[in-house]
């Protein structure tokens, strides 16, 4: 299953300093982390917490913005630790104490480390109960632990207090997808559509939706305006495939397979269409013979 990512905070560019020492440092370190180079990101935010006497805003979104590079770079431990340091801190605005409590969940998630993610969720909810974002990212790590019950009553909570919470619906739409309960799936990607038409996820799942149902028509009309939206989608692309196979189209079926490949396909995913034009060529050879 493929889930919509969940919220996380970020500080970016948040707080007013004192020197310009300070400054520098931090502004140096947000354009190193925006070009992705987190080992000097990190190195210019510890600069910044070692030389300069921070506290309060300015300390948070140091602390914040080094845990997220820390994330970035793969070291969970250090993340979680700048995290942790935030939410601890009692001379910030709540909504700090949030973010922090959800960026230390979204690391432990990160890193499949469900256990740990629904207990910082857990406390999340527990300390700000009508807060949708809690739920949503409860919902996402229910979610990828498999827990679909716990999942879907997230999402539905989350569109409880917000209905236009749109990557609520599609990810409970993608639940239903996975338990075969494919009425209420369609039923969530169509309302899902008609609050944000533009996504070309919202049409690929429903067009997946329509492979599993075999009304492939259907699926085909989903995935080319997936495509319309999204030219470069090899998951588009593939899932078409098997579509145009089932529709008696071999031709469409080898194009669609071999600009899947081109867009960056996984070998796996080219032999699984593969394996599907095989079983489509035994069935219909066995049918031809009936």
């Amino acid at each position: 299953m493929k889930f919509y990512a969940s919220v996380i905070a970020c500080a970016l560019g948040l707080a007013v300093w004192a020197t310009p020492a300070a400054a520098d440092y931090y502004d140096d370190a947000v354009t190193a982390a925006k070009a992705k180079d987190y080992a000097t990101a990190i190195k210019l935010y510890s600069e910044a917490l070692d030389k300069n006497a921070l506290e309060g805003r300015r300390l948070y979104a140091v602390l914040t913005n080094r845990g997220q590079a820390y994330l970035k770079a793969g070291k969970r431990t250090d993340a979680i630790a700048d995290f942790t340091r935030v939410f601890e801190m009692t001379n910030i605005p709540d909504t700090a104490r949030f973010g922090a409590l959800l960026n230390r969940g979204g690391a432990h998630s990160s890193f499949n480390d469900h256990k740990r993610a629904l207990a910082d969720y857990n406390l999340l909810i527990k300390t700000w109960p009508d807060n949708a974002v809690g739920y949503y990212n409860r919902g996402n790590a229910n979610a990828r632990a498999k827990r679909t019950k716990q999942a879907i009553e997230d999402y539905s909570r989350v569109l409880d207090l917000e209905p236009g919470f749109v990557s609520a619906l599609i990810n409970r739409g993608v639940v239903y997808k996975g338990l075969r309960q494919y009425d209420q799936a369609l039923a969530d990607f169509h309302s899902a559509a008609k609050l944000k038409s533009r996504d070309a996820s919202i049409y690929v799942n429903r067009g997946i939706v329509y492979l599993h149902m075999r009304r492939y028509a259907l699926a085909v009309a989903e995935l080319d305006h997936a495509i319309r939206l999204r030219p470069k989608s090899a998951f588009a692309h593939a899932n078409r495939a098997v579509a145009h196979l089932f529709l008696g189209s071999q031709a469409k079926f080898d194009a669609d397979v071999a600009k899947a490949r081109a867009l960056g396909a996984s070998d796996k995913t080219v032999k699984d269409l593969k394996a599907y034009a095989a079983y489509y060529d035994k069935k219909k050879k066995r049918e031809d013979k009936e």
